[in-house]
């Protein structure tokens, strides 16, 4: 059969350890790249003097009767620079202290042959 052809020629089944580490790491290395840009980008981009002002876009959704649950974010109660900054690299820091608790503890299963 056509089928068995093709299954012999892909061969047994393999474990993919290997790949699931290196697209693990590499989706990583994106996310901190993309908190990087968030905290040196956030004020120019979001801040009271940036291009989309966080406080006036939350501004113009209480008016037309927005609320948290319509704009789900945690700057209704404050939307300073310092809020902006302060949840941004409070978002960064955890994610590195367990990225490295898991690269030190972490071990990956062992399948059976």
């Amino acid at each position: 059969m056509p089928w068995d052809r093709l299954l012999r020629w892909f061969g047994t089944p393999r474990d993919y350890r290997l790949t699931r580490w290196l697209v693990l790491r590499l989706l990583g290395v994106v996310y901190v790249f993309a908190l990087l840009g968030l905290i040196k980008q956030g004020l120019p981009l979001l801040g009271s003097h940036g291009l989309t002002p966080v406080t006036t876009f939350l501004e113009e959704g209480r008016t037309t009767g927005q609320t948290l649950w319509d704009l789900p974010t945690i700057f209704w109660w404050d939307a300073s620079d310092g809020a902006l900054q302060g949840w941004a690299l409070l978002d960064d820091c955890p994610d590195h202290l367990l990225a490295a608790i898991l690269h030190i503890h972490w071990r990956p299963p062992s399948h059976p042959a």
